[in-house]
């Protein structure tokens, strides 16, 4: 989502309001993604606003997922590998865990608004 000036580390857009108020379907680009510092790499591009559990584990079956771990660390090809998880619902979801285990996946949950393991939290 992109910020207007003014909006820099605002609080309200941080999670403290509804995600309706927070990201207006015009301001959003509705996409999962990894970055690393070797680069930028999609994992979904989706119409709506929000995921969900079913599309998020076809997209971890079919090795989306593990090809942008790839691609952003290309000297470690295979895994096991460990993620950040934000806290989406669909991320912990049976059917999510489950494409996990199969493409050697770990999830490593981040806690609900810490700035300190997860700085994008105040501007996300």
């Amino acid at each position: 989502m992109w910020r207007k000036s003014n909006e820099a580390n605002t609080p309200v857009l941080a999670g403290a309001n509804g995600y309706d108020k927070q990201v207006p379907l015009a301001r959003a680009i509705p996409l999962w993604a990894g970055v690393s510092s070797d680069g930028f790499q999609a994992v979904l591009w989706h119409s709506k606003k929000k995921t969900d559990h079913e599309e998020w584990s076809n997209v971890v079956r079919v090795g989306k997922l593990t090809e942008a771990i790839r691609q952003l660390n290309p000297m470690r090809r295979s895994g096991p590998w460990t993620v950040p998880c934000d806290n989406e619902t669909f991320l912990r979801h049976k059917s999510s865990m489950r494409a996990y285990a199969a493409k050697n996946v770990q999830m490593w949950g981040v806690p609900p608004r810490s700035p300190d393991l997860n700085p994008i939290e105040m501007f996300w």
